[in-house]
């Protein structure tokens, strides 16, 4: 018992400062999507948005290589809009990472290929793009839930109660 409770609680703040630092990586840009132009776009593949230009975010890419599970991640769909006689596309669903949200699978389910939906485009650049602008609606929640749980760990680790309990 003596190893396995620091362990875990060395765990939980880890996992607890991951979860938290997930939340603040796209603040800013989900944040300003809120006031973004709305537009009617057309579900394609996310292979021909990619193939045709569209860029996803390179910082979650490196992540989701690297070290997030999927559950970390932002989910992709393919869209395509236009504006200003130019076709824009992307891959953006959301900028909010939201472990509690829809899975890419899911989020493909819900807008079939073909299908219109609106998106929210950046006017001073509209290779930004967005389907969901804004927070997701989990991240109150999951910023409140991250920070108790970094206390819980911080106060397991330097506990003299936890020192009781190892003897």
């Amino acid at each position: 018992m003596r190893f396995y409770f620091p362990l875990f609680a060395g765990i939980l703040l880890m996992a607890s400062i991951l979860l938290l630092t997930t939340q603040f990586l796209y603040i800013d840009k989900a944040v300003k999507s809120r006031s973004w132009t709305r537009v009617e776009a057309r579900v394609v593949s996310v292979e021909e948005a990619e193939k045709r230009g569209a860029k996803f975010d390179k910082v979650d890419d490196a992540l989701r290589d690297v070290m997030l599970p999927a559950m970390f991640s932002l989910p992709r769909i393919g869209f395509a809009f236009d504006h200003d006689a130019i076709t824009y596309r992307s891959t953006n669903y959301s900028f909010s990472i939201d472990p509690l949200g829809p899975s890419t699978e899911e989020v493909l389910e819900e807008y079939p290929l073909g299908a219109r939906i609106d998106a929210y485009f950046d006017p001073s650049d509209p290779t930004n793009s967005v389907v969901k602008p804004g927070l997701n609606e989990h991240f109150y929640m999951i910023v409140a839930s991250s920070v108790v749980l970094i206390g819980i760990s911080l106060f397991w680790i330097t506990s003299p109660i936890r020192e009781n309990m190892l003897s």
